[in-house]
């Protein structure tokens, strides 16, 4: 496969490129993110669906290997250790953004893998990671419907900064890491030294400025080398099994939902599904197959109660122990509770 590149400027002298081609060739999809001397290799692989799943078993991985940075791990073991906080909460960053744009009732098993394979001292190599899991989620078949960007944002002798270096970071006033679309924020991570709320919207509206070129970049790569879009096994819950659900639910589900008692609620609920669950089999599992009315009523089950959870917290400000919004249990506190150990409470 010929290699295939595409660079573009997020601020005056500060250059990325995209490239696919040349490494993790049997990747779902794949690509190299560099910025200065700091690479990203990013890789997405994917198999099919485990029998009975209801959810989405994306997991993303990032390491940062001691070779990066021209050096090896010291002492007696010479292995790279167990993934640093860093790493996961890379990882995490990685992953928040991602996992809301694959279709509803997706649920093949796919792994996102991030490397950094050259870190220059200057540019953190997380924000690349995330830019370069979208661009290779673009280039593979897989129903992603992205791409996203991800920058991270300073604000320095009163300019915004994109990507600042570990030098710009010490001197800046806001650290903004925000990922998105285009025409929408997915994810915001950040602390400031108490900047005003203007500040910080400026610094989004910056940010999303930078995104558009990054997702514009990922989408002529996605032109040039993507593979085509394969269409993809949903489960989604047939209308006329959602519909006798919720019928089968209505006003009961609340009921039961909102007990104060976290066992007595488990309980409530159980009963509810055990039961509409022994009413729809006879209709649906000659229908369906007796595996997949499980999977389905499970998933319509669910979503039902998660719909009614979410309703009342928005519309009646209660949650599910009946406490409102703003209301806190009772806190309790004791000391000196082990005999030996230095301080217990």
């Amino acid at each position: 496969m010929q290699e295939q590149k595409v660079s573009f400027e997020i601020q005056p002298g500060k250059v990325m490129e995209i490239s696919t081609g040349k490494i993790a060739n049997l990747a779902n999809g794949a690509c190299v993110v560099r910025m200065g001397d700091t690479v990203i290799l990013s890789a997405v692989c994917s198999g099919p669906a485990r029998k009975g799943s209801d959810f989405f078993p994306l997991q993303v991985d990032y390491r940062e290997k001691f070779s990066a940075g021209g050096r090896f791990p010291g002492g007696f073991v010479k292995r790279e250790g167990r993934p640093t906080d860093k790493e996961i909460l890379t990882m995490r960053m990685t992953d928040r953004p991602l996992r809301p744009l694959f279709p509803d009732g997706f649920f093949d098993e796919v792994q996102v893998y991030g490397m950094l394979l050259s870190y220059d001292g200057k540019h953190d190599g997380d924000t690349l990671c995330m830019l370069g899991a979208s661009a290779a989620l673009c280039l593979s078949d897989l129903p992603f419907q992205g791409p996203i960007g991800a920058v991270r944002v300073g604000y320095v002798n009163g300019e915004f900064v994109a990507n600042p270096t570990a030098e710009e970071m010490e001197a800046s006033e806001i650290e903004l890491v925000y990922a998105g679309k285009e025409d929408q924020v997915i994810m915001i991570e950040g602390e400031a030294k108490e900047c005003s709320e203007e500040l910080l919207a400026d610094a989004m509206y910056f940010a999303n400025g930078i995104i558009k070129a990054q997702c514009a970049a990922q989408r002529e790569l996605a032109e040039k080398a993507g593979r085509p879009k394969k269409t993809p096994t949903l489960f989604i819950v047939p209308d006329d099994l959602a519909a006798d659900i919720a019928a089968g639910c209505e006003g009961r589900l609340e009921a039961a939902a909102f007990l104060p008692g976290k066992e007595e609620r488990g309980v409530a609920l159980g009963a509810i599904q055990d039961e509409l669950r022994a009413s729809l089999a006879e209709k649906y599992e000659e229908k369906l197959g007796a595996e997949d009315f499980d999977l389905m009523f499970r998933i319509g089950f669910d979503k039902l109660v998660q719909k009614s959870v979410r309703s009342n917290i928005l519309y009646n400000q209660k949650r599910m122990d009946g406490r409102g919004i703003t209301d806190l249990r009772p806190l309790s506190a004791e000391v000196g509770l082990l005999p030996v150990v230095h301080g217990t409470g």
